[in-house]
């Protein structure tokens, strides 16, 4: 049961934020520029004031997604065994639905279309042939920063829903 939910949950939240952060990156890839290469970033102005806030349209629902698909899914899970429901199968639960999400952010989006592809919709005018849109070693920093965001999101959130 816990590993199905995981399975549903996590490929279900990785294709709705995939399909949001691929459109947001083909709308305008400045908006996530936070996220791009050092030698992208140095060779481009800071996000205008407009981009800011477009990127918020973007960015909030994509936060709502993330947060809201495991801890939804563990305070279902937790109604569902009800007694038989512990810290630590919620804590799996959350971890296991968000890294799902990390996987998929690293391995198909990361390094397959941004690294090994590189369509021109993810360059950011004037950065074409930087060396940075070629950095696997980037993301995997990127990954394992966000398998320990995961960890603390999922201990503090899997507390809250396990005491409540």
């Amino acid at each position: 049961m816990l590993f199905k939910n995981i399975l549903i949950h996590g490929f279900l939240m990785s294709s709705v934020l995939t399909i949001i952060l691929l459109g947001s990156i083909a709308y305008n890839p400045r908006l996530w520029l936070r996220t791009y290469p050092d030698d992208v970033k140095a060779k481009v102005p800071p996000k205008t004031k407009k981009e800011k806030r477009q990127a918020l349209v973007f960015q909030i629902p994509f936060m709502i997604v993330m947060l809201g698909v495991p801890i939804v899914s563990t305070i279902v899970l937790k109604r569902n065994m009800d007694e038989e429901f512990t810290f630590l199968t919620g804590f799996v639960n959350f971890a296991g639905i968000s890294t799902i999400f990390n996987l998929v952010d690293t391995v198909i989006i990361d390094w397959v279309v941004f690294c090994s592809i590189t369509p021109k919709f993810i360059l950011i005018k004037g950065t074409e042939g930087l060396e940075g849109y070629k950095d696997y070693k980037m993301h995997l920093k990127a990954f394992i920063k966000g398998l320990m965001i995961t960890a603390a999101l999922s201990f503090v959130f899997t507390g809250i829903i396990y005491v409540v």
